[in-house]
């Protein structure tokens, strides 16, 4: 097998048609999807088997579990059926083109790389926009200037990774520690041998779905498992139909899932010691909090002061990174408070 689809749902009646259509037209043969219901209790799985039905000469294997175990458990659950020579993770509320593993795949394989990642478009109901990736074929340059930079997103969905990497790093997702999970390919990376990068947006990211493992535009700080400086992230939603009013509810979920994000990357963290540089793991360390600078709140401004100081002295040596996005944490270390909630001010207008 070429390649196997990881593909969890939960609560995603409205959209896994077309995410399961999208897989099932691939023009990439000899591909197996792995579908993961986690619990669902809506109707995905119906929608599910009907889609399937039309493409009876695909392989496709559809598991389940008896309780709803979270999205890392189930890329993990996927991960153990998986047979192919290359992974790739597929969020069941986005879609892809229907070239995209044949492209993936036929990079990967021309050079020989064990990681081969492309482009993506960011999509909401009424907007669409491409954001690309920097072009790596080292996997140390990748992880450093990339990943741990801020200058390129971690996420799990455009990125092909062969079994052998998996392999080597033993890496698997967190279970139970859904927010930040996609930290994971930071892991992989640093058992990559080389990459290539696919130049084109080849997968649809959506920002629609209020439920399922996904939820709709969030406080900042949430965006923080996600890389995504934009102020916007796609998370697992334990918090459906509470009120939108502060609630002990909301600040118990809050606190989750902030425990979650440092969880996960005191976990990078710690693989990462000693096999990078220092600088490298401060510029990790500026790329986590960031976020934390972008919803204007005292608490949040206050969270950023917290969170691992020592890597503030490297703001200005990340030139990866554009030099607005640096002033304003400059600022933020000078104590400048009234700048930084002007410069959340101006992004929140532009986002």
């Amino acid at each position: 097998m070429k390649v196997s689809v990881i593909i969890p749902f939960y609560k995603v009646e409205a959209f896994i048609g077309r995410c399961a259509e999208s897989l099932l037209e691939q023009t990439l043969e000899d591909v197996e999807f792995i579908f993961v219901d986690d619990a669902s209790p809506d109707g995905s799985a119906g929608v599910l088997q009907e889609m399937v039905s039309r493409y009876p000469s695909r392989d496709v294997k559809i598991l389940r579990h008896e309780a709803n175990r979270g999205l890392p458990a189930a890329r993990n659950t996927g991960l153990a059926a998986a047979s192919g020579e290359y992974i790739y993770h597929c969020d069941s509320d986005d879609y892809l083109e229907k070239d995209a593993l044949e492209k993936l795949w036929a990079a990967a394989s021309a050079v020989g790389a064990d990681f081969a990642y492309c482009d993506f478009f960011l999509e909401s109901d009424s907007s669409s926009r491409i954001l690309d990736n920097p072009s790596f074929t080292d996997p140390g340059r990748m992880l450093r200037e990339g990943f741990l930079s801020g200058r390129m997103k971690y996420n799990v969905w455009n990125k092909l990774v062969s079994r052998s990497v998996y392999e080597r790093s033993a890496a698997l997702f967190p279970e139970g520690h859904s927010m930040g999970e996609d930290m994971t390919m930071i892991l992989l990376a640093l058992s990559a041998t080389r990459t290539v990068r696919v130049p084109e947006p080849l997968y649809h990211y959506m920002r629609t779905n209020p439920a399922a493992f996904t939820a709709h535009k969030i406080p900042p700080r949430a965006s923080l498992g996600r890389n995504d400086n934009d102020g916007a992230a796609k998370v697992r939603n334990d918090n459906v139909g509470a009120s939108s009013a502060p609630s002990v509810i909301s600040s118990e979920v809050e606190k989750s899932r902030l425990a979650d994000i440092r969880f996960n990357a005191d976990r990078v963290l710690a693989a990462l010691d000693g096999r990078v540089e220092p600088e490298y793991i401060a510029f990790f360390k500026l790329s986590v909090k960031l976020p934390f600078l972008f919803s204007g709140s005292d608490e949040d401004y206050r969270l950023w002061h917290e969170w691992w100081p020592e890597a503030d002295r490297y703001i200005m040596r990340n030139r990866f990174l554009p030099l607005r996005t640096r002033l304003v944490q400059l600022a933020s270390r000078l104590h400048l408070r009234p700048l930084v909630r002007l410069y959340a001010t101006l992004a929140a207008r532009g986002a």
